[in-house]
């Protein structure tokens, strides 16, 4: 496999990149830590890209495979290229992919290692458009090295959203794809920061079934690579998933085509999982500084 790779000026200092998990939020004054959605954060150095990915948890902590319509709304993924002042220690999300449409106001946030309590792993980002602070652990350095899929023109064009897939470290991978029903161009053309509550009653979907069906017409997921004993061949187990019937569940094997210009490397992998999959998408590799997350294909 022959990858390309497309590093920009868009750095990233080692102590910002890899695989972070957030445990628990504050909002303003208020000293409640709130730990009631898992939220995971891929950080590549490859273009600055980034995914993420929002999942209320049931009353137990745990992922609630039978959502209701406020879970199905509150969670979301994201994708784009994150802008970091490595001296002030200040992120800025440039996003090019969201969910749920654009927010009301930019993300960012100023980070931080040094305070009392925290672990060698831990940091705080505290807000600075908005007041807030959250706890976050990275669960892997990406010293490994990091891959960046990008869903091909093709298939943007049929979907008429992007995708961005981020494999990094020792496997971790996060994808971040769009909706394609009408209700997805209508989030996605609606003013920022409008509920997504509004845009389904805006598109005439008021009906709980009607709801369910347009808030699960995606899936962005979580996870991690794993390598099949009988296949030899890695395969992608979903741990958190916008679509509940994925979680703990695997994607069919992946297929790989070199392009006519013998550059650039495709991967096909399929929506769904092994026991219920779906059409096949093509990824294009964007940019990598490893290609051993699909090296037993070589």
């Amino acid at each position: 496999v022959s990858v390309n790779c497309s590093m920009t000026e868009k750095t990233v200092p080692p102590r910002f990149q890899g695989v972070w998990k957030r445990h628990w939020i504050t909002h303003g004054k208020n000293p409640h830590k709130d730990c009631s959605t898992a939220v995971m954060w891929i950080q590549t150095t490859c273009d600055a890209i980034f995914t993420d990915i929002r999942i209320p948890l049931g009353e137990d902590g745990q992922v609630d495979k039978q959502k209701s319509i406020p879970m199905l709304l509150e969670q979301s993924a994201s994708a784009g290229w994150t802008e970091i002042d490595g001296e002030a220690n200040t992120c800025f999300w440039h996003m090019d992919l969201e969910n749920n449409g654009p927010a009301s106001l930019d993300d960012k946030g100023k980070c931080s290692w040094e305070a009392e309590g925290l672990t060698s792993n831990q940091m705080y980002e505290d807000g600075i458009l908005e007041e807030y602070r959250e706890l976050w652990e990275r669960i892997d350095d990406g010293m490994a090295g990091c891959m960046v899929l990008q869903l091909a023109a093709g298939d943007q064009q049929q979907l008429g959203s992007l995708g961005t897939w981020a494999i990094i470290g020792d496997g971790y991978f996060c994808r971040v794809i769009g909706r394609e029903s009408a209700f997805g161009k209508a989030l996605r053309a609606a003013k920022p920061g409008t509920p997504t509550e509004d845009v389904l009653k805006q598109e005439g979907i008021t009906a709980d079934d009607d709801k369910r069906a347009a808030l699960l017409d995606f899936e962005s997921c979580f996870g991690k690579l794993r390598k099949c004993p009988e296949t030899g061949k890695r395969h992608f187990l979903v741990q958190y998933s916008t679509n509940p019937e994925h979680v703990n569940s695997e994607f069919p094997p992946y297929e790989l085509e070199q392009g006519e210009d013998g550059k650039t490397t495709f991967v096909d992998i399929a929506d769904g999982t092994i026991k219920a999959p779906g059409k096949s998408r093509k990824w294009v590799v964007h940019a990598a500084s490893t290609h051993d997350f699909f090296a037993e294909a070589n």
